[in-house]
């Protein structure tokens, strides 16, 4: 194995370690708790036995804060990822509330910790609002419009939806019935 040490602010020169050479390692770390929390909203179902199914509906609003500077800016700016979502998910709160209500109850949740770890959908997954067998889809939001303009071809936005397109990211590895339902929808809407 060919290793390389970092000692003092400079790299050494590499070195082959074999089972004479002996390594010891000094970690120093800074552990800071940051006290945050998810932000959860329950819209009850109208249908007496499907309201207690749920639809999750998510996104994170956290981004990375500031960090070494990019082009003279320190701030990890997060309006895509993910103020975007965010707002997206108040909106459609906002909508459910005002009108007719779905059959099945709605959970709006917004993730803290995500850029950090997933910090907020893991404490959700092991300390749940409502039992996870009783949610039946998760829906997650995240950075809405970052589609290619109409006829843009630059080889780094490949992976973009073009214009009035939504990326579902899993629909075919994760859920294959939330695939065949967008596509259906899709076709529908054409």
């Amino acid at each position: 194995m060919i290793f390389s040490r970092f000692l003092s602010g400079e790299f050494v020169e590499a070195f082959e370690m074999s089972a004479s050479k002996r390594l010891s390692l000094n970690i120093v770390a800074n552990v800071e708790q940051v006290p945050t929390q998810n932000v959860i909203g329950v819209l009850p179902g109208s249908d007496p036995v499907l309201k207690n199914e749920y639809v999750a509906i998510g996104a994170h609003y956290d981004h990375v804060g500031v960090g070494a500077p990019q082009n003279g800016d320190s701030i990890f700016n997060g309006a895509d990822d993910d103020g975007s979502g965010t707002t997206a998910v108040l909106a459609l709160a906002e909508a459910f509330a005002k009108g007719q209500r779905p059959k099945r109850s709605i959970l709006f949740i917004w993730h803290c910790g995500e850029e950090k770890g997933l910090w907020g959908s893991e404490y959700f997954a092991n300390n749940p609002t409502v039992p996870l067998n009783q949610i039946v889809t998760q829906l997650n939001i995240d950075m809405i419009g970052r589609s290619k303009p109409e006829g843009n071809t630059h080889p780094r936005n490949r992976e973009l939806s073009g214009p009035n397109e939504i990326y579902v990211i899993g629909s075919k590895m994760m859920s294959t019935e939330l695939g065949v339902l967008s596509e259906e929808v899709n076709k529908s809407l054409y």
